[in-house]
């Protein structure tokens, strides 16, 4: 299992259930806290291509299940490649897209470029919800508005914000889930008239986020998923619990 999704904790608890042998890989260390209830099926590390490979033939792997955030589309492209390659199954989970939510608030982009642009014409203080790892594509605009970005509470990647440039006082280094409560209170506390998020479905807190801005009248631009040709995908975890087992 490819993991890393809050999905994933469910699918670990479905398998020891049924006694179905498995590893849980995560990319990083952060995840060993995460998914410390699953040491013990746990290998940590980022896997190209060339990696899963060499991982699944030593440990006789039959069946990848993916169930990686959306936006990293590269390790399910590497899966993909991997499990074509050697003739094993490939089945990906995936949270049902936010695309469908319309409102005169609510702007859809494809990409990080688009949204800072977007976002720049519409306030000049914007807070980001997008995580550390895009931190460096909105840190150039730093000087032309004032950004606010949530990341997880991990010293390096606070140091990584503030090495790009972002002021101390608006790095907020916390970790989710985030209410809707608490969204409006820190958008109303930063007076930030536009959020900027990812498409990361109601697990991942999109409602959240965009029930509070509807409230506060502040605007969300919504980055979305990368497309990526998944070969057989599922957005029901009880359907994909089903397959699994049948396998």
């Amino acid at each position: 299992m490819l993991g890393g999704t809050k999905e994933a904790h469910e699918l670990c608890d479905y398998l020891i259930a049924e006694e179905i042998e498995f590893y849980l890989s995560v990319a990083t260390d952060y995840a060993i806290d995460i998914f410390k209830a699953y040491d013990k099926y746990m290998i940590v590390g980022k896997l190209d291509k060339n990696g899963i490979i060499n991982f699944c033939e030593k440990n006789n792997v039959d069946l990848i299940v993916d169930i990686t955030h959306p936006y990293a589309f590269v390790v399910s492209q590497n899966a993909i490649e991997a499990t074509s390659e050697m003739g094993i199954s490939y089945l990906r989970y995936e949270r049902q897209s936010s695309s469908a939510y319309s409102d005169e608030n609510i702007y859809y982009v494809e990409t990080h470029e688009e949204a800072i642009k977007l976002a720049m014409t519409l306030s000049d203080k914007i807070f980001l919800t997008v995580g550390s790892n895009n931190a460096d594509i909105y840190a150039p605009y730093n000087q032309s508005v004032d950004i606010f970005i949530r990341i997880l509470p991990k010293s390096d990647l606070v140091k990584k914000c503030e090495d790009l440039g972002f002021k101390n006082s608006n790095i907020i280094a916390m970790q989710g889930p985030f209410s809707k409560a608490l969204n409006k209170a820190m958008l109303t506390s930063t007076n930030a008239g536009v959020l900027i998020t990812k498409e990361s479905g109601n697990l991942g807190g999109f409602m959240d986020k965009l029930e509070a801005c509807i409230e506060l009248d502040v605007k969300l631009i919504v980055v979305q998923r990368p497309i990526v040709n998944y070969p057989l995908m599922f957005n029901d975890i009880e359907v994909l619990k089903r397959v699994i087992r049948e396998k």
